[in-house]
């Protein structure tokens, strides 16, 4: 909520969210607030439990009444401002998600091959999935709420394309509150998967010198580069070739002998082909580790070293790489398989 001051000086309000519930009783959701003196602006994020529906859809012409009040030595003196807002009403377009919908957010460029979890036009319901899984990829981290409710919605968070600017967790910086949201959440049950770039190291591992780098410290990862991309495809894709066949890239990996305790390898492979260089850096009779996680409480944080965000990487097959099930279905712990429209038809028929 964006709230416009109109009162000669700054003085403290509660803003108040009026929901009818299940009940058709009038629930109010409310937060304190600074409203700013005239002319001055502030944002603020408000949480508030919808009514269980038939159809999120019906939702979207609904309007709800948000009230401002003007607060002194904690008491109510008076509102200041209402209005009535409706999700139609909205400048970014609503996607309605039913109650039996899974919702995956992705902070980064794309959705890293999640799609594949989603609806398929013309086939209800994706018939080969336990649930479909709505996935909402481009979100910057300073677009995340203040507090772990407005991520609860979410059962995964992917975090990728950190190199660029507008994803890096240097976005947290000074941002606590964001920052508190993401470790509440993961520590509720949420589950945070961190794609690393195969060029640069822009979470620092090990050194506790970014956003949530409490967590990560004490890792040290190494960048094996050269890597044949055709010899990691069985963690990548179902389906052989490449557009170029040499294609290579660069992989984050660890050595399991060197991790911290909370952390364990999660993800390993052996490829056919490892630059001579780097030869030397993986352990004897053990395949290359490029997943590692750990766990918070009733959550987990997983890295993975190779950065299926890349789109030059995505591009190698068609459709892009990774396939979903394949790439994601170790990591997610999940058991669809997720095939596509064309696939699922010839099913059916």
């Amino acid at each position: 909520m964006r709230i416009t001051g109109d009162l000669d000086e700054t003085t403290s309000g509660v803003l108040q969210w009026e929901i009818e519930n299940a009940d058709g009783d009038i629930a109010e959701f409310s937060r304190s607030v600074s409203i700013p003196a005239r002319g001055g602006q502030s944002v603020v994020w408000l949480y508030g439990k919808l009514p269980p529906t038939s159809s999120a859809s019906s939702m979207l012409d609904r309007d709800w009444g948000f009230r401002l009040f003007e607060t002194s030595e904690g008491e109510r003196i008076r509102e200041v401002a209402n209005a009535r807002i409706s999700p139609s009403m909205a400048l970014t377009a609503t996607r309605p998600i039913e109650m039996n919908q899974d919702q995956i957010l992705v902070i980064g460029p794309n959705s890293a091959g999640l799609t594949g979890y989603e609806s398929i036009a013309g086939i209800p319901g994706n018939p080969a999935l336990n649930e479909v899984t709505i996935t909402s990829a481009g979100i910057r981290p300073n677009q995340l709420s203040d507090s772990w409710q407005g991520l609860a919605p979410f059962s995964t968070i992917v975090w990728g394309g950190a190199n660029d600017a507008s994803f890096s967790p240097g976005e947290l910086d000074g941002r606590r509150d964001v920052e508190n949201a993401l470790r509440e959440w993961i520590s509720r049950g949420g589950h945070l998967v961190i794609i690393l770039p195969g060029n640069g190291d822009p979470w620092r591992l090990g050194r506790n010198e970014t956003g949530l780098g409490d967590l990560l410290d004490g890792l040290k990862p190494e960048v094996i580069e050269g890597i044949s991309l055709a010899s990691l495809l069985p963690a990548l894709s179902i389906k052989p070739g490449l557009r170029v066949a040499d294609k290579t890239l660069s992989v984050t990996t660890f050595n399991p002998k060197k991790l911290p305790p909370e952390w364990v390898p999660q993800l390993a492979i052996t490829p056919k082909e490892v630059p001579s260089t780097f030869a030397h850096n993986l352990p004897k009779s053990l395949p290359m580790v490029w997943g590692i996680r750990r766990h918070l409480d009733l959550g987990a944080i997983d890295l993975v070293g190779i950065d299926v965000t890349d789109r030059d990487l995505q591009i190698q097959q068609s459709p892009r790489l990774p396939d979903t099930a394949t790439f994601w279905r170790p990591i997610l712990g999940r058991r669809a398989t997720a095939p596509d429209g064309n696939t699922i038809n010839t099913l059916i028929q």
